[in-house]
């Protein structure tokens, strides 16, 4: 018994609702046309910006050789990152890649403080235009923002490193030289403590008598040695590219097409919602307030 009404009730609610979007239907249209031509506008003044990806490979050729080389690196990746294997050593890679150590050295040796901060940046004089230059801090957390993308494929567990820039080459010569510094440096890295390891193995070498211990010792000398030489002739020592960075020919942002139609959704629901509080709240409290006042007066 009670059903009926109540589905009568809502027939009508929603009944009253489509006239009044009906009768305003020009308001709404001509409202929903400005503010979706404002954005696409905007989307067409906007700069934009590429975005260049690779996909790398983590190099380790066996336990022995992996064990140690990060010693420099320990505040950054913890235990070290090589000698890893599986997820855990595929997290630790790519936190290496996005570490503030790595980071900030590349912002340092790439100059890359005016372009993250260009609105900062007198190009004319090439000095910073505000009394508080930002620092390599501030430029490490814009780099993690807006330039640099690292992530991992779950399925074969390989890298993607990415970056942004507004320029398609410098997009993809940003890629190629971030990793060539980080394996730059894990290589180094490597030969100094190969090059430690030789030397105080060499030295217990020396004061040893004992056969076994020599034999033992003598190869775990050529275990270091090969670690050199592995670090000495490997330019990718860390990273492998798999798939090589390009000039991207096509922008990551903004995306024109997407923001227009975004734009003329979320603006033809707020327009409507506006006209629905106004007919249905609005304005029967002017109306009711202009009764009373006649009332008074």
């Amino acid at each position: 018994m009670t059903s009926e009404p109540n589905k009568s009730n809502a027939t009508v609610e929603l009944f009253d609702l489509l006239s009044v979007l009906w009768r305003h239907k020009i308001l709404i249209s001509l409202a929903t046309f400005l503010l979706t031509a404002i954005v696409a506008v905007i989307s067409l003044v906007l700069p934009p910006v590429y975005l260049a990806e690779t996909e790398v490979r983590v190099v380790v050729p066996d336990e022995e050789l992996s064990k140690g080389l990060l010693g420099g690196f320990q505040d950054v990746l913890s235990n070290g990152i090589l000698g890893r294997t599986g997820t855990e050593q595929e997290n630790r890679f790519r936190h290496f890649l996005e570490s503030r150590d790595l980071g900030l050295r590349f912002i340092k040796a790439q100059n890359l403080l005016p372009v993250l901060f260009a609105s900062k940046w007198d190009e004319k004089t090439k000095k910073w235009s505000t009394d508080k230059p930002p620092t390599l801090l501030d430029g490490f957390h814009e780099f993690r923002t807006d330039i640099i993308e690292v992530g991992v494929e779950r399925r074969t567990g390989y890298i993607t490193l990415g970056m942004r820039s507004r320029s398609p080459e410098k997009a993809r010569q940003l890629v190629v030289d971030y990793l060539v510094m980080a394996n730059r440096l894990l290589r180094e890295e490597a030969l100094r403590h190969a090059e430690r390891k030789i030397s105080h193995l060499q030295e217990q070498l020396a004061k040893s008598d004992d056969a076994e211990l020599r034999e033992a010792v003598v190869l775990l000398i050529q275990q270091a040695m090969r670690d050199r030489m592995f670090a000495t002739v490997n330019s990718e020592f860390a990273f492998e590219t798999l798939d090589p960075p390009i000039i991207p020919e096509k922008r990551a942002w903004p995306k024109r097409v997407r923001m227009t139609l975004i734009a003329l959704i979320a603006s033809a629901a707020l327009i409507s919602f506006a006209v629905l509080i106004y007919e249905f709240e609005i304005r029967p409290r002017r109306g009711r307030a202009g009764n009373q006042s006649g009332l008074k007066t």
